[in-house]
């Protein structure tokens, strides 16, 4: 009993509790301030391995053949690809560092997969007999909304939030579309096939 005593005692010093606030100094200059994403610059090993990440990695890949393609051209056969995954890294990166390459390259991204979305606000890559129904679909769409909600959020683009909800509008109105033996035909549990749509809806609700 103690020993229990004890700890319940280490834990409310540890929390600042004293029971009434009488007698305690008092801060007005000392609050909490919001640091953007801009504000933090990562230095030393990890800050190099960010910068290596960018130069050795990002402005090396081809986007235009291994990521927007399908999506401009769809066509069967068309699989998951990660464009919003790679869209959400660039915006941060670019949103982080104010590099001009980067910010040319996010724009680049989105520009193009705004002009690729479908009247209807279909944005994944996959022909009309394969959308929503077929594994991964969503969740490639999924990371697309939040890749542009990420610029909206970090560069106050009304385009990307625009494109943004009328992508979400598609999947909520052909959600009912997903078959009952989904999980069967696919062999992936249903929450694992639509891994990030919750975060997502999250977000832009928010």
């Amino acid at each position: 009993m103690n020993n229990k005593i004890f700890l319940l005692a280490c834990l409310l010093l540890i929390s600042g509790f004293t029971g009434s606030s009488e007698g305690l100094p008092e801060f007005p200059g000392d609050q909490l301030s919001p640091v953007t994403i801009s504000d933090v610059k990562v230095r030393d090993e990890i800050g190099r391995r960010i910068d290596c990440t960018i130069s050795n990695n990002i402005f090396r890949i081809d986007v235009d053949r291994d990521f927007l393609s399908s999506f401009q051209n769809r066509k069967p056969g068309n699989n998951y690809i990660g464009l919003g995954k790679l869209i959400d890294t660039v915006v941060k990166m670019a949103a982080n560092t104010g590099d001009e390459k980067l910010i040319a390259l996010k724009n680049h991204l989105i520009s193009e997969i705004i002009k690729a979305q479908e009247p209807d606000g279909y944005i994944g890559n996959m022909i009309p007999s394969d959308r929503m129904i077929k594994l991964w679909d969503i969740h490639e769409m999924g990371y697309i909304i939040y890749g542009l909600l990420s610029d909206y959020t970090w560069f106050k683009s009304e385009k990307s939030l625009a494109a943004a909800k009328k992508a979400a509008d598609y999947i909520l109105q052909n959600w009912g579309k997903l078959p009952p033996a989904w999980e069967k035909e696919t062999n992936v549990a249903t929450h694992v096939g639509i891994t990030g749509i919750h975060r997502t809806m999250l977000t832009l609700y928010r």
